[in-house]
């Protein structure tokens, strides 16, 4: 059975361990008194200074230590005090709330690395008339079969948007000139003749099923001028 015993005496420090020769002991030559614990040096902390002069803490939650913290004496590997102050490390205490948003907004800026990072673009008035434009690209060429995109009501965030430049094996009649070049896609759909006719046509078209009083809304219009009331 095993007993355990419990000491009042509080322990030595190494430098009083009975094994070893006490800690003042005197030179039988010179009769001086000579310290074994001298060589043993702490860093000091001087007491007469609060403890925020040594460490500042900002708004953000960030700590670091001050220039009167820097300027401390510090001990080397040796255990001997330098002559010269030596800088502590920079200490940085950082909130995990704003580390994680910051995280989320830097994610949020790029498509990520499966798309090269590609950053997100700036929808001006222009560019949003351009994605519109694309969406109803059905209505520009109805012989032409295209894509169906997946914006589902929204424009995309991450996209961007580029001239195509012809190579030399291009034939010329293929290649556009600098005045058939626009700057947008509304413009280069305007400037073509063969398109606007055809909205013409189209415009023609609805406006005149809407005459022909065959929609509900013109019929009570027709009634509302009957009645005086319009």
């Amino acid at each position: 059975m095993l007993k355990l015993t419990l000491s009042s005496q509080r322990p030595r420090p190494a430098c009083e361990n009975p094994k070893l020769p006490p800690p003042l002991s005197q030179n039988t030559e010179t009769g001086r008194k000579t310290d074994r614990c001298a060589h043993i040096r702490v860093s000091k902390l001087e007491t007469s200074q609060p403890i925020k002069s040594y460490i500042h803490k900002a708004a953000t939650g960030a700590a670091s230590i001050t220039e009167a913290g820097r300027k401390t004496k510090t001990l080397s590997s040796k255990g001997r005090i330098r002559g010269k102050p030596v800088e502590l490390p920079y200490m940085r205490v950082e909130d995990t709330v704003k580390v994680e948003k910051e995280k989320k907004e830097k994610k949020d800026k790029t498509a990520g690395p499966s798309w090269y990072n590609m950053p997100a673009t700036e929808v001006t008035p222009q560019i949003k008339r351009d994605l519109q434009m694309i969406k109803l690209r059905n209505v520009l060429d109805p012989h032409k079969h295209f894509k169906g995109d997946d914006w589902k009501g929204k424009l995309p965030k991450y996209f961007q948007m580029g001239t195509v430049i012809e190579g030399p094996t291009e034939y010329y009649s293929s290649r556009l000139n600098n005045k058939e070049r626009k700057k947008s896609i509304v413009d280069e759909i305007l400037s073509n003749s063969a398109g606007k006719s055809r909205f013409r046509k189209k415009y023609e078209e609805i406006q005149a099923k809407k005459r022909s009083g065959k929609k509900e809304f013109y019929k009570k219009l027709k009634e509302k001028r009957k009645r005086g009331k319009f």
